[in-house]
């Protein structure tokens, strides 16, 4: 998979941490492209999509917003997306 110069590959997910075996066995679709229905975006859907979110989370990159649909990156995430990433949030 390619994010914008990135190319994300089996190995990378493996040593972030992430068991694309285990996502494929899914009863939903591996991955698509989303539409977002409030910011007008696409993001990454299926079972890849939340497999890394929900691996962002146990990391402690990311934080829920109360009573909304958002998330917030933690200085912990900062530090990460950043290390792994190369991303400045």
């Amino acid at each position: 998979m390619m994010l914008g110069q990135w190319s994300l590959t089996d190995h990378f997910f493996s040593e972030f941490g992430i068991d694309l075996l285990d996502l494929r066995r899914k009863r939903r679709s591996f991955s698509h492209s989303c539409l977002d229905w409030s910011e007008r975006h696409h993001h990454l859907g299926g079972a890849l999509g939340n497999g890394i979110l929900t691996h962002f989370f146990d990391l402690g990159w990311i934080v829920r917003v109360p009573s909304i649909r958002a998330v917030k990156v933690t200085p912990k995430g900062k530090e990460g997306f950043k290390e792994v990433f190369c991303i400045e949030v």
